[in-house]
């Protein structure tokens, strides 16, 4: 495959409209459970040809509870089922076209840095798109644009796409094989009782 179907953006340069001309546009905001001091995306209706708004934190479990006491909701599989049945006609639409090295990508999908939700729910359209046993590829794609290796996905993501595409483990594990920032952020959660 030629093209890379979905990238992960933080929310500044979804707001701000540089993204170009992609296809369509997965929004990630926080729950509405999210303190009123958590950025929630500004991106007006008709900014982007299609947008699909999800809202869940970053948290690997559908009810994480912080030792403050603060209640986060997490993202469910429908959540990821919603994204990827969303990004599919556009990943398609890309491919005939035949979209690839340099152009833009299909679904452009952000949340608020742009290094977990999003890059999980990119990873798991990436994926889809390559197909099974192509699962180092999606990675790479997904980390290709990652100057600064700070993406880290968000492990109930990953786990829940390697389960719906079906992948046997394969994509979580090659993920962590590439992917540092992914094997500390899953370390940290295990350490703090999260189940995923």
């Amino acid at each position: 495959m030629n093209f890379t179907p979905s990238l992960p953006y933080p929310r500044i340069d979804a707001e701000s409209l540089s993204l170009g001309p992609v296809l369509a546009l997965v929004s990630i905001g926080p729950s509405i459970s999210a303190p009123p001091s958590v950025a929630r995306p500004d991106i007006p209706d008709g900014a982007y040809p299609e947008i699909l708004r999800l809202a869940f934190d970053d948290v690997p479990q559908e009810v994480w509870v912080g030792r403050d006491g603060t209640r986060w909701i997490g993202p469910k599989e429908e959540d990821l089922r919603a994204a990827l049945d969303f990004a599919r006609p556009f990943v398609a639409e890309a491919s005939e076209k035949g979209w690839g090295p340099g152009d833009p990508p299909a679904v452009a999908v952000h949340c608020e840095q742009g290094r977990s939700r999003s890059a999980a729910i990119a990873l798991a359209i990436c994926a889809e798109a390559y197909g099974p046993g192509q699962e180092a590829d999606a990675v790479r794609a997904v980390l290709s644009g990652d100057m600064d290796g700070q993406r880290c996905f968000n492990p109930f993501l990953v786990r829940a796409a390697d389960r719906i595409l079906d992948r046997k483990g394969r994509l979580e594990e090659a993920l962590a094989a590439a992917c540092r920032p992914y094997r500390t952020w899953t370390a940290y959660w295990r350490r703090e009782g999260a189940e995923f």
